[in-house]
């Protein structure tokens, strides 16, 4: 009797066998290939992401302020903006100075460097171009009105008395008509108001 090809150890030739094998094993590598491809081009993304973030906006923040100073809040084109704790009395320039100065791009034309600094009040440094945002002179509080060059505490004042009194400005120049202002403050400030929503 003749043993059959699975008693002497042989088996039949698959002439597939091999070719499937190789098959099976190329399209392992190529998917390795893809998900490694994959994760390098997420890596990198991320990578890209956190390099291209904008970086946190680092606020300051002072102490209360003591006997004699006031506390005011500067932004915009400045170094280092926050709330700082100034002298009473002080000027526009010593807030500048207590943020860490000016940004290249500030336009200091836009302020009163003149003007004297309130507590609680806000500076804002606008950049070259940029448009500021109009104040509403018909419902702007005093603090906002005294953002605007030329304009300090009794002044704004005035505006809100007036407002008060007679009713709400049908027209910006009125400001200049009833000598609640200046005509060169009005040409200051003419494009940094609004009497409209």
């Amino acid at each position: 009797m003749v043993p059959s090809e699975d008693e002497a150890g042989i088996t039949a030739h698959d002439p597939g066998g091999p070719k499937k094998v190789a098959g099976w094993r190329r399209a392992a590598e190529a998917a390795a290939f893809f998900v490694l491809a994959a994760l390098i081009v997420a890596g990198g993304l991320m990578l890209w992401q956190r390099h291209t973030a904008s970086q946190p906006l680092e606020i300051a923040l002072a102490e209360a302020p003591g006997a004699g100073q006031v506390s005011v809040y500067v932004s915009g084109a400045v170094n280092r903006p926050g709330i700082y704790s100034v002298d009473s009395g002080k000027l526009v320039t010593d807030a500048l100075r207590a943020a860490g100065g000016i940004t290249a791009d500030a336009d200091l034309g836009a302020l009163d460097l003149r003007q004297r600094l309130r507590d609680s009040g806000q500076l804002y440094v606008p950049r070259q171009g940029e448009s500021p945002q109009r104040i509403n002179i018909n419902n702007a509080a005093a603090w906002l009105l005294e953002t605007l060059p030329g304009i300090g505490e009794k002044t704004a004042q005035k505006i809100i008395e007036y407002r008060v009194q007679n009713g709400l400005f049908q027209r910006l120049e009125d400001l200049r008509d009833l000598k609640l202002v200046s005509a060169s403050t009005f040409d200051r400030i003419r494009d940094r108001i609004t009497v409209g929503p």
